[in-house]
């Protein structure tokens, strides 16, 4: 995970330096000069990627990990489901891939003694059965038992110890194209790709079991993406019946929030970052009507990351802020109006919305979409100004036992057990 995020100043430097220099292995299509555009069609729980490409989150290294997805394979195309970039210039990749009727989990050996003796390195791979078109795939590693796959379920291949080093690094992994030598992407997954998950440690045989039956594993979850359970027809359009001055405003603090570290604070200053988009000077390249807008926040475009810190809601808070405050008001020329009709051929709801929103919202009760590590800046709020600080050290001591300082004072503002700190409704 990101420890180094402590400061609002190294957060914002940080988005700045990742807008700026951007990631260019995400944007070059194999032979394309700009990448190919994900698809998403009705998934096992809402919406599913298809045919294009997705990054993900970066997580940093991981000692010991699972990660779980759901899957649904195409009858004429194959192509990558899942890659973990260790090295692409050397085509070190670990690859979840898809060939004939067989899944094909396959990596590079991280000891130079075996991988002179192994050129070709390690492929597991199992043919897909049965009548569901869904089916599970869990790729778990540890240092003492080496990297393994498990379909639907079932253990289908296991490692040694020494083929995967002592870490994996997640800061590049993606989803639905494979990564070549030369940073360019291609063989685009044909299916549908579902609910990924990453734990930090190894699950059990019986864990997997469980996990395939729907049941949450008891170890930490890193990471988690259903690829959008959006509905679309209901928030996608901006109406002053259902959507407010002061819907608007909410838009406006999380656009303050999340956004001006690159953008201007107004939408006439010149940008911050001088790569970002000028909305009241340029129109929108990647398309300005509220879903493509929804596409560019979801999935990033160009020089720009992605915003997956903010829900579905709040990425459409955010867009409708942009188009009826700065865009409509300031630069109605590049304002681009809808029809009454716009959001009809969208999703509706899809089938299992209710219960992924209550999961993602478990989730993020318990931190994991907002936690950076052990220790935090943060305010504390205790019930007399003696245990309260607007500036603290958090520090989680493990065992449900955590103690705050004040940085202003130097003093001890507190001890708790029970839990660290809530990250349900900050950023």
């Amino acid at each position: 995970m990101l420890y180094f995020l402590r400061t609002p100043i190294t957060r914002c430097l940080l988005g700045f330096l990742l807008c700026s220099i951007g990631l260019r292995a995400s944007l070059l299509g194999q032979g394309e000069q700009e990448p190919k555009q994900p698809e998403f069609d009705t998934g096992k729980s809402g919406l599913a990627l298809s045919g294009g490409y997705f990054r993900a989150v970066p997580k940093g290294e991981q000692a010991g990990w699972t990660t779980s997805l759901w899957f649904q394979l195409s009858d004429t195309e194959t192509g990558d489901l899942l890659g973990v970039v260790i090295d692409a210039e050397s085509n070190d990749i670990l690859r979840l891939h898809h060939e004939g009727n067989k899944i094909i989990f396959s990596g590079k050996f991280r000891n130079r003694s075996l991988n002179q003796q192994h050129p070709e390195g390690w492929t597991f791979s199992s043919e897909v059965t049965g009548e569901s078109p869904w089916h599970h795939a869990v790729m778990t590693y540890s240092q003492a038992n080496g990297p393994a796959l498990y379909i639907d379920g079932k253990l289908v291949g296991q490692g040694e110890r020494q083929w995967l080093g002592y870490a994996t690094n997640f800061d590049n992994y993606h989803f639905g194209a494979r990564v070549f030598p030369d940073e360019t992407y291609g063989n685009y997954f044909g299916g549908l790709v579902d609910e990924f998950f990453l734990y930090e440690s190894e699950l059990t045989a019986e864990a997997v079991q469980e996990l395939y039956e729907g049941q949450s594993p008891d170890t930490k979850l890193v990471a988690f993406n259903d690829f959008e359970n959006v509905d679309h027809r209901a928030l996608a359009r901006f109406t002053e019946s259902d959507r407010d001055e002061a819907y608007l405003d909410e838009g406006k603090k999380l656009y303050e929030l999340n956004c001006i570290a690159c953008h201007s604070k107004d939408g006439i200053t010149p940008p911050i970052n001088p790569l970002a988009r000028a909305f009241t000077a340029n129109p929108m390249e990647n398309g300005g009507d509220p879903y493509s807008m929804f596409k560019t926040v979801t999935h990033g475009f160009r020089n720009m990351m992605a915003a997956p810190q903010l829900n579905p809601t709040q990425r459409y808070q955010v867009i409708h802020y942009i188009r009826e405050r700065l865009v409509k008001q300031l630069a109605p020329e590049h304002y681009i109006s809808v029809s009454d009709n716009y959001t009809d051929p969208m999703p509706s709801n899809p089938a299992g919305l209710d219960e992924a929103l209550a999961k993602k919202e478990a989730l993020a009760k318990v931190g994991y979409l907002r936690d950076f590590g052990n220790a935090l800046i943060s305010p504390v709020n205790g019930d007399t100004p003696g245990h309260s600080s607007r500036n603290a050290l958090v520090i989680n001591l493990g065992n449900e036992t955590t103690i705050a300082y004040d940085l202003g004072s130097l003093r001890t503002v507190g001890a708790w057990q029970g839990g660290f700190l809530d990250f349900s409704n900050t950023l």
